[in-house]
């Protein structure tokens, strides 16, 4: 589907929930962090996904990175930016291989 490494990864859509796939521990057990916007605003929580971290101590293919649910259908933007790096989170990393939705 994607991936960002640096930068930033826009996805708009009309649906009403909508979840991206990918592999946890993809390049284990490397840091790696994407901060998540969405329509606009950060998560809640400013978790973002971290990827890479993993206590599997081995890849987990299709995992649910993302998830979240609307009240009603209507467009929206997916923003995912690039995380800062620094010594506890790495540097950013992102790979998406699918999604699911409900419209």
């Amino acid at each position: 589907m994607s991936t960002m490494t640096a930068g930033t990864l826009l996805t708009t859509f009309e649906r009403i929930s909508y979840s991206l796939m990918g592999t946890i521990g993809e390049q284990c057990c490397q840091l790696g962090q994407a901060v998540v916007l969405i329509d606009g605003v950060e998560t809640f929580d400013q978790t973002g996904i971290h990827q890479n971290q993993s206590n599997a101590l081995a890849a987990v293919p299709d995992s649910i990175l993302f998830a979240w649910r609307w009240p009603t259908s209507g467009a929206h933007t997916l923003t995912f930016q690039a995380g800062a790096t620094d010594p506890k989170d790495g540097g950013p990393f992102l790979h998406l291989q699918g999604y699911w939705y409900v419209q």
